[in-house]
């Protein structure tokens, strides 16, 4: 259930990316006959930048790395993969992020 909410706010965030770059090319689209030629610039570099940010947005807030951020500010450590390997004393080893973190 985690993971379908790690996914869902990704693509939330990069849909409301892409809603505020495209706005104001869609308005200065729709706008009437007299064009202003400054704001149909800025119109276009929003949407440009759109291109520059969703790649960013994605690889930032992936699921992996959102379930790490959240385990690192609970200071608890990450669920273990699938295969829920331990170390063989059967002892938990502690990530070095969590240390860093959690200053234990």
């Amino acid at each position: 259930m985690a993971e379908e909410i790690d996914h869902l706010l990704l693509l939330s965030i990069i849909t409301i990316t892409f809603v505020v770059c495209s706005l104001p090319f869609t308005v200065s689209a729709n706008a009437s006959p007299p064009h202003d030629h400054d704001w149909d610039l800025l119109a276009l570099r929003f949407l440009s930048v759109n291109s520059i940010v969703d790649p960013w947005v994605f690889a930032i807030l992936r699921p992996p790395f959102l379930r790490l951020l959240r385990s690192a500010l609970r200071c608890r450590p990450a669920l273990p993969s699938r295969g829920g390997q331990r170390s063989p004393a059967g002892a938990k080893a502690k990530p070095a992020l969590q240390l860093a973190v959690c200053g234990r």
